[in-house]
């Protein structure tokens, strides 16, 4: 199914009589006949599919590229799912305290990307001047937390203006070239004592 474009994503599960579920009513109810909706039979596991899938469908028909979500449940296996027969990218923001098989299973999916809020950080950051700073700016801002990205005083200003532009932003110009921006971010990193968690531009395990 990878590349196709569809409206809907879901497939259409059991509607069954739940045979033994009167007796947990109350007499009133007790000829009542009670049905259940298998939604567990989803390809993503549950009915997040239904809202999700036709929300990911829609924007990657408008010309998206790619999508993402901060859940670490069935939303994100939702989205992940969806991203698969969309055939686009999928990012995933989740905090580290989250189960390693979710981590996993989440980051298993082709084209994806994991990322990882450090438990009582309360801000991330970066030194890219491109696309991952982007990505960590629109992460902060779902997650709603501050962001900081560091750049050489080379960068154009469009794209620092852009990165300006969010809530909660701190865009810091330093040095000549990337590594001098980059050593700058470590040390104001270190001076946080754990509340500014780095997000590396390219440099980890869970990015590739």
């Amino acid at each position: 199914m990878t590349g196709k474009r569809r409206e809907y994503l879901h497939i259409e599960t059991p509607f069954l009589r739940l045979a033994f579920a009167n007796k947990y009513l109350p007499a009133a109810g007790r000829d009542l006949k009670v049905f259940g909706k298998f939604e567990n039979m989803q390809p993503s596991g549950s009915f997040k599919l239904r809202g999700l899938g036709y929300l990911a469908s829609k924007a990657v028909a408008n010309g998206a590229t790619g999508i993402c979500t901060s859940s670490g449940g069935n939303a994100a296996y939702a989205v992940a799912y969806s991203a698969q027969v969309l055939g686009v990218p999928y990012t995933v923001c989740l905090p580290t305290s989250t189960p390693a098989f979710v981590v996993n299973a989440l980051a298993a999916g082709e084209k994806s990307t994991v990322i990882a809020v450090a438990n009582g950080a309360t801000g991330i950051c970066t030194s890219s001047g491109g696309n991952a700073a982007y990505a960590v700016a629109y992460s902060a801002q779902v997650l709603g937390v501050p962001y900081t990205v560091c750049l050489p005083t080379s960068t154009p200003a469009f794209v620092v203006n852009a990165l300006a532009a969010g809530e909660k932003s701190t865009v810091i110009l330093h040095g000549k070239n990337w590594d001098e921006a980059h050593a700058k971010l470590l040390s104001i990193v270190e001076e946080s004592q754990g509340k500014l968690y780095l997000i590396h531009p390219f440099d980890h395990p869970d990015i590739w």
